[in-house]
């Protein structure tokens, strides 16, 4: 099965890029069984499914690289003008409202597509 690539962020203010390829049965696991509920996402660890730009490819101007006060070693920052490209297509719900309820609101709707990133999305269609 093709790998997914994935980053987790310690809390909302961790913008660290820490690259992880994984699969669909990796992400799912602990999304679909018993795990810690937060009152406030900000204490909760994030992750997302997009591929950044390496250290490499990063154009710098002290704003997409990052680094580490302990290491001295420099890091890609979650930014917007990093992204590369998108793996997965989440969907966020809250509310108490049910995934069955969801799932009904939406399933007899034409696909449709929003991104985020309108503002960084690249010149190749297929990334987004």
């Amino acid at each position: 099965m093709k790998e997914i690539h994935v980053n987790v962020f310690n809390h909302i203010n961790d913008n660290r890029v820490t690259p992880l390829d994984t699969t669909w049965e990796n992400i799912v696991a602990p999304l679909t069984s018993p795990h810690e509920i937060f009152k406030d996402k900000l204490d909760s660890k994030l992750f997302n499914s997009v591929r950044y730009k390496t250290i490499d490819e990063v154009i710098d101007n002290g704003n997409y690289c990052g680094i580490d006060s302990y290491t001295g070693r420099i890091f890609v920052r979650r930014r917007k003008e990093n992204i590369i490209e998108s793996h997965l297509l989440v969907l966020d719900y809250d509310g108490g409202v049910t995934l069955d309820h969801t799932l009904d609101r939406f399933i007899h709707r034409k696909p449709e597509g929003y991104s985020e990133f309108y503002n960084a999305r690249s010149t190749t269609p297929s990334n987004w």
